[in-house]
């Protein structure tokens, strides 16, 4: 069955399984059929980087771990490092009020719940993408077996959702720099201020990565789908 092999191991057997050459002169390089017509045309080395090139599902794999290596985790990770701090900084002046404002506590629990979630979302998605890929990546010169349009699909879901989240937490602390409680005097100290202010700037950056990461696991999708269809119509 079909679903066995991948669309590049397909063409592979199909190439392997010449005994012979059905017009005279014709060579076999991996899985291309091909005729040379000069002596040094070097055409194997041609063919390497045709391959590569037109490889869209290791484009797309090594664009986003790339991306998931330079930008997506540090960015992740520094965010988190505004947040704990941030938490701690809100929490030891809630200890020192005698009657701390909903509104200040509301925005102390935001900020403990989405560095919860993000705790969470770099382990279990960014790190793990990142593993996966770095695992399936190949030697030089070699192409990266296609996934499943299926498991790329799973993926967009999950990152989706937590943009969603993301795109909530921003609101609720871009909200809090102008929030004036009942006595009328500024919910937030200038420290406090400053303190959102820098994870206000981090989320920012963060939620423009996540949009980012979810275009390209949408065209790796697109590709997916139709490398599934070339298999079917083989």
């Amino acid at each position: 069955m079909y679903n066995s092999f991948t669309y590049l191991q397909l063409q592979k057997m199909f190439c392997s399984g010449f005994s012979f050459m059905p017009i005279d002169a014709l060579e076999l390089y991996d899985r291309f059929i091909y005729k040379s017509y000069a002596a040094n045309a070097n055409i194997q080395t041609v063919l390497d980087r045709y391959a590569r090139e037109n490889d869209l599902a290791g484009v797309h794999a090594s664009v986003l771990l790339l991306k998931m290596r330079q930008k997506d985790i540090p960015v992740a990770a520094a965010l988190l490092g505004h947040l704990k701090y941030a938490v701690e900084q809100f929490r030891n002046r809630a200890g020192l009020l005698l009657r701390c404002p909903e509104e200040y506590r509301r925005l102390l629990v935001a900020m403990e719940e989405y560095r919860e979630m993000l705790d969470v979302y770099q382990e279990d998605v960014q790190l793990y993408i990142t593993a996966r890929l770095s695992a399936a990546e190949s030697r030089e010169g070699e192409i990266f077996e296609e996934p499943t349009a299926g498991n790329i699909h799973q993926l967009q879901v999950v990152a989706r959702e937590f943009l969603l989240r993301t795109e909530e937490f921003l609101d609720i602390v871009q909200r809090s720099t102008s929030e004036v409680l009942p006595s009328r005097k500024p919910m937030l100290m200038p420290e406090e201020r400053n303190t959102i202010l820098e994870i206000i700037k981090s989320v920012v950056i963060f939620k423009g990565l996540q949009g980012s990461s979810i275009y390209i696991l949408e065209q790796w999708r697109e590709q997916a789908i139709y490398i599934n269809k070339l298999q079917k119509l083989n």
